[in-house]
């Protein structure tokens, strides 16, 4: 199941699980532009020019449950059920990669996962 968040509360990239694990999930979406506050807005590519060094980790906050496609995950894969906790970004069963991520992508992201909104983020 997946969460339904509204805005990002920070993000940054690279491993966060371990490395065997990480690198088990493929890499489903690079380059995310978002220039307004809808995900639907937003433009990304499934194909990626991307290591799993720059995979997004995100955290959110104010949670609701009910959206689809996007899942964040902790270092012990599971999904995470809470405010202002980092996961590992998911989409449809593997990675983003950073390349474009900015403070309006993880606002959107978070949107789609059901958070409130963003406090600070990093890359």
């Amino acid at each position: 199941e997946n969460l339904d968040f509204d805005k990002s509360n920070s993000f940054s990239s690279g491993y966060m699980l371990d490395n065997e694990i990480q690198d088990a999930f493929s890499i489903k979406l690079d380059d995310i532009v978002c220039e307004t506050n809808n995900w639907e807005d937003c433009t990304y590519s499934t194909e990626h020019n991307c290591g799993h060094s720059e995979d997004v980790k995100l955290s959110c906050r104010n949670i609701e449950w009910g959206k689809e496609g996007f899942v964040l995950i902790d270092e012990n894969e599971s999904v995470v059920t809470e405010s202002n906790i980092e996961g590992l970004l998911l989409w449809n069963g593997g990675t983003v990669c950073d390349d474009n991520f900015n403070k309006q992508t993880s606002d959107n992201i978070c949107k789609e996962l059901g958070f409130d909104k963003s406090a600070s983020w990093s890359s």
